[in-house]
């Protein structure tokens, strides 16, 4: 079964979007905290990432909101 893990903010509209697309989907997912992490914030420096959410689908890179929700469409389409 997929495991989703959706990295995000306070007060981001898209992040809440993307957990009630998740949940309207029956997906499993687990939520971080930028503003609780350090740790994702280095990570984001890291990687030149500059906007949440960021989705992962166990270790395949989704991308944002909109990524996730034509990923999500395509996961319906196909099953």
């Amino acid at each position: 079964m997929d495991h989703f893990t959706v990295i995000g903010a306070g007060n981001c509209r898209f992040c809440a979007k993307a957990i009630y697309m998740l949940e309207q989907n029956n997906k499993e997912f687990t939520y971080l905290n930028l503003e609780d992490n350090l740790w994702i914030v280095a990570l984001f420096k890291l990687a030149d990432l500059k906007t949440v959410p960021q989705v992962f689908n166990g270790h395949k890179y989704i991308g944002g909101c909109s990524d996730l929700e034509s990923y999500l469409e395509g996961d319906a389409k196909n099953g």
